[in-house]
């Protein structure tokens, strides 16, 4: 019983202003507690009957009950919770309350800002600097990068196709020939094909640019001339560009004949460019390099790393890490010495080195623009370029760049000149081979831009027809 009442008055909440004598609290709690017993249990007089024989109240009236019941009563604290230690003007809390978020994150900045502020500051004073060194990277070959450079030449450059006719250069082999002021040989058009016509875009390297003949003489020209002869309103856009690739002819199409809405387009790649040993990077990925420097987070970064001190030292560090200067020329001149080895055999089937477009990226190209003009509306058609015999001999790899024009088109459900295939017909047939080519391997005569102009009138006005040509 004297540890009841202990219990009942070291749970009483209440603090009176004077404090009474402890036989007189004992007394009391002892005359609350049976009190309480003898309204709710017969065994009255004891704790355990108290206890057990508690029924539900309105009120909570006695310090023990208080004590037993308190978890019960959810709108006010526990009377048993042990009370705060006292302090001077209040109470203490019971632990510091934690950091925000944004305390802790400006500490974290200035804990970092700060070493770099006194570093960056430092060497300003020092007048430590060390310059960006950047290779340059070839985007045509280093006689063509110069010429684009001085800006005089027929070619100038441009960030997705590498390079594109200068508008108003002058064409080496034509007749008071320029570049018209839209960027392409032969006559400007409208960005809107007039109502009935029949507008056709050719793509293609410098065979279908006409390297060596004359606007009137190319496989354009006489493709517009035979589908007027044959009673079409037509208009057919010269889109060749001297070296390109099918990557670079599909970055062409993107970003100028597209607006044009051609009703065909036709796609003449892979006679030779494509295999050739890329220079620093395949064409693929210098387009995507070209276009990473015009970024504004490229811009943005090259910017902070001319002006930051602290990064002009992790760049010399990194720098030094790697054998400094005279190591990174060993190693780019190491690397054009090799490319210089590899562009000898490059012709090969099994060739260890990187071609400006891979056999399998020349497929995926191929699939990609078809892609583009179908979702404008239009229809492609392939054409597979001819060369001259000797040229496939000592470069038999050329032959797997037709083979996959064929492929493709066999596995898209494209159109397809075989030129290549015609040629071989036509020349089986007894007619000279130098007749159907200028003074090189690859790029056609007046006589062979016409017989390409001859299967494609077909099949750019028989959409049915699936191929034109005999080929392997």
């Amino acid at each position: 019983m004297r540890s009841a009442i202990h219990s009942a008055e070291a749970c009483s909440p209440a603090v009176p202003a004077r404090r009474p004598s402890r036989a007189s609290s004992a007394s009391q709690a002892t005359s609350d507690l049976k009190r309480s017993a003898r309204a709710s249990s017969p065994e009255v007089g004891t704790l355990a009957g108290a206890v057990r024989g508690a029924q539900p109240a309105a009120r909570i009236s006695s310090p023990l009950e208080r004590c037993f019941m308190a978890p019960m009563v959810l709108t006010r604290p526990s009377p048993c919770a042990p009370a705060r230690r006292p302090v001077e003007g209040g109470t203490m809390p019971d632990s510091a309350p934690p950091l925000s978020v944004f305390k802790k994150l400006t500490l974290a900045v200035f804990s970092v800002a700060i070493p770099l502020a006194l570093a960056e500051g430092g060497l300003r004073l020092g007048g430590f600097r060390h310059k960006r060194i950047e290779v340059p990277l070839l985007i045509w070959n280093k006689l063509e990068d110069k010429v684009m450079e001085e800006g005089a030449g027929l070619h100038l450059y441009d960030p997705a196709q590498l390079w594109r006719p200068r508008p108003g250069a002058p064409i080496p082999w034509g007749d008071e020939e320029v570049v018209n002021e839209q960027g392409w040989r032969g006559p400007t058009r409208e960005r809107t094909a007039p109502l009935d016509t029949l507008r056709v875009v050719t793509l293609g390297d410098s065979s279908t640019f006409g390297l060596g003949v004359a606007y009137g003489e190319s496989y354009s020209g006489r493709l517009e001339e035979r589908l007027r002869a044959d009673g079409r309103k037509a208009e057919v856009i010269d889109g060749g560009v001297v070296g390109f690739t099918v990557r670079q002819g599909l970055e062409r199409y993107r970003e100028v004949f597209s607006a044009y809405r051609p009703d065909v387009v036709v796609a003449a790649f892979g006679a030779v460019n494509d295999h050739y040993s890329s220079l620093d990077l395949p064409d693929r990925r210098k387009i995507e390099h070209q276009r990473t420097q015009l970024a504004w987070r490229k811009r943005l970064s090259d910017g902070l790393r001319d002006e930051l001190r602290i990064l002009h030292a992790i760049s010399w560090l990194q720098l030094e890490a790697h054998g400094g200067k005279e190591r990174l020329a060993e190693v780019w001149l190491e690397k054009k010495r090799r490319e210089h080895e590899l562009m000898k055999s490059s012709g090969r089937v099994e060739w260890p080195g990187e071609r400006r477009v891979s056999l399998e990226d020349f497929s995926l190209a191929l699939t990609e623009l078809r892609d583009l003009v179908g979702a404008d509306g239009g229809r492609l058609v392939l054409v597979s370029m001819p060369r001259k015999a000797r040229a496939e001999r000592d470069r038999p790899v050329l032959t797997l760049y037709s083979r996959a024009v064929m492929s493709t088109a066999a596995r898209e459900g494209l159109q397809v000149a075989d030129a290549r295939g015609a040629f071989h017909r036509v020349i089986a047939g007894g007619r000279p081979e130098a007749e159907l080519f200028v003074n090189d391997f690859w790029h056609p005569s007046a006589s062979g831009h016409d017989l390409i102009a001859e299967g494609l009138v077909a099949l750019v006005l028989d959409a049915d027809l699936a191929r034109w040509g005999s080929g392997d």
